[in-house]
C-alpha cells in the first residue's frame, strides 16, 4: 500500500495533524492500546513475579511458566488473527477483552490455593485470553488509518495508552496489594482497562473507520497498468537507480529517465527482469484487491 501510495503521489505533508483530525480513530486505538499494553504488562510481566514472589513457587517455576506461556500464546495469536479475517475484527476483540475481564479476578484469587503446575495452568489460561485480544487488536490499529498517515496515526495511538496504562501495569498491582491486603486485587485495574477498551470498541463501526485503501489499489493499477493502442498492458515499475521500466504485456519494455513516458517498447535487460517480474505480479494483487 505504501508502494502503491508513493506511485500515485497521494502523501500528506502533516500526517500527524491529519491523524488528530480522525478523533473518532484516535479514542478508539486509545481504547484497544490501552487493552493490549496492560494485558500484555500483567501477563508477561507483573504474572512470572506474582506466582514466584507473592505465592512463593520460586523463581524457577515463573521462569518455565512465562516460557509455556508464550509458547502457546503465539499459536492463540496466530489462531486469532486468522478467526479474525473470516468474522471480523470486532468479534474477536470483544471476545478476547469479555473473556478476560471474566476470567481475570477468579484466575488471581485462585492461585494462591494452587500448586505449581495448577499455577503455570492459571497462567497458560490468562496468556491465551489475551492473545486472543491481540490476535486482532495489533491488525486493526494499523487499518484505523488510511496508508498516508497510518504510521503516525499508529504511532500516536498506541503508545501513548501503552506508556499510561500498560507500563504502569506491574506498579499499579502491587500497590493494589499493598494497600488492601488482598492479593487478587492486582486484577482489578486490568479488569477496569478491559472495560474502558470494551466501551471504545463498541463504537467501532468497521465501515466507517477501517480503511482498506482501495482507491489507492485502483489508482496504482491505472498507473502501473496502462492500456496500449494494440491492446496490451505496459506496466511501469522504478528500479534501484529511480529509473522507470515499462514492460509491455508481451514482456517488452523501455528503460529511460523518471521523466520518460510510454515510448516503443524494446526486449527488457536482464537486470530488470525481477522488477518486470514484480510489475506484472503487482497488477494482478491490486485487481484482486479492487474486486474484493
Amino acid at each position: 500500500e505504501f508502494q502503491m501510495m508513493e506511485a500515485t503521489e497521494q502523501k500528506t505533508k502533516s500526517p500527524l495533524t491529519e491523524s488528530l483530525k480522525m478523533w473518532q480513530n484516535m479514542l478508539i486505538i486509545f481504547g484497544i492500546g490501552a487493552m493490549h499494553a496492560t494485558a500484555y504488562y500483567s501477563v508477561f510481566t507483573y504474572m512470572p513475579t506474582y506466582i514466584g514472589v507473592v505465592n512463593g513457587h520460586g523463581q524457577e517455576v515463573a521462569l518455565v511458566s512465562n516460557i509455556v506461556t508464550g509458547l502457546v500464546s503465539i499459536g492463540v495469536i496466530i489462531a486469532a488473527a486468522v478467526w479474525s479475517d473470516r468474522v471480523g475484527r470486532k468479534t474477536v476483540l470483544l471476545t478476547g477483552a469479555i473473556a478476560y475481564v471474566i476470567i481475570a479476578w477468579p484466575a488471581y484469587a485462585i492461585l494462591p490455593m494452587l500448586n505449581a503446575w495448577g499455577a503455570i495452568g492459571v497462567h497458560i489460561l490468562l496468556g491465551a485470553t489475551v492473545s486472543v485480544f491481540m490476535g486482532a487488536s495489533a491488525v486493526i490499529m494499523t487499518e484505523l488509518f488510511p496508508a498516508q498517515i497510518r504510521a503516525s496515526g499508529m504511532s500516536l495511538g498506541y503508545n501513548i495508552p501503552a506508556a499510561v496504562f500498560g507500563g504502569g501495569a506491574p506498579f499499579v498491582a502491587t500497590f493494589l496489594i499493598a494497600q488492601t491486603g488482598i492479593v487478587s486485587s492486582a486484577s482489578w485495574y486490568v479488569m477496569a482497562v478491559a472495560v474502558l477498551s470494551l466501551v471504545c470498541i463498541a463504537f467501532l463501526n468497521p465501515k466507517k473507520h477501517i480503511y482498506d485503501d482501495s482507491e489507492i489499489a485502483e489508482a496504482y493499477e491505472k498507473v502501473i497498468a496502462k492500456e496500449q493502442p494494440d491492446g496490451s498492458l505496459q506496466h511501469v515499475v522504478v528500479d534501484a537507480d529511480g529509473d522507470r521500466v515499462s514492460a509491455g504485456g508481451a514482456g517488452a519494455a523501455e528503460r529511460g529517465g523518471p521523466e520518460s513516458g510510454a515510448g516503443s517498447p524494446v526486449e527488457v535487460p536482464p537486470h530488470l527482469e525481477a522488477e518486470v517480474e514484480q510489475a506484472l505480479e503487482d497488477v494482478e494483487v491490486t485487481r484482486r484487491r479492487a474486486l474484493d
